[in-house]
């Protein structure tokens, strides 16, 4: 595991925390709390896949693929959420 895996993890688990921290002193309203957990969900997906298509010689493989799709349904669901909501 590299440096910038690590702090992509670790800017998640900081996001997940003070989300989990907000919620519980009713800081934020439920649809921010939720879009904050999706978007931190996002962060090391969209970073692993990246990671995988270049160490793959920039070629797509079914792993990588998932990943980002998957990064990106998180983005537009956190989006989404907070629009609505």
């Amino acid at each position: 595991m590299n440096n910038l895996n690590s702090i992509t993890r670790g800017i998640s688990a900081v996001i997940i925390i003070g989300a989990f921290i907000a919620q519980m002193n009713d800081l934020i309203s439920r649809h921010i709390f939720t879009s904050l957990l999706l978007f931190a969900v996002s962060i090391p997906q969209l970073y692993t896949a990246w990671e995988i298509y270049y160490k793959n010689d920039k070629k797509w493989n079914l792993t990588s693929i998932a990943m980002t799709i998957l990064g990106v349904f998180c983005i537009i669901s956190a989006v989404s959420i907070y629009i609505i909501g």
